[in-house]
């Protein structure tokens, strides 16, 4: 078999899901299917303009913290 290999910057939800869903089948199987699971999102605002500067994309499940993404303006760093 001839596989091939392509890449994108703009994958759309078919192929982010057939990608996901084949390892999150795995994990569960593997694991189990945590029952605890909970998506979590902070963010960190300007008090005067309401502008998000910071944020954190994350979730919870087996009494553990998963982080995804967290940002911070460059500005706020250090």
């Amino acid at each position: 078999m001839r596989l091939t290999i392509s890449t994108t910057d703009s994958p759309d939800d078919g192929m982010l899901a057939a990608i996901g869903a084949p390892l999150a089948r795995y994990n569960e199987l593997s694991t189990g299917q945590p029952d605890d699971y909970r998506p979590l999102a902070v963010s960190v605002s300007h008090p005067e303009t309401g502008e998000i500067v910071a944020g954190l994309l994350a979730g919870t499940n087996y009494g553990q913290l998963h982080v995804l993404v967290l940002f911070v303006q460059e500005e706020l760093r250090g």
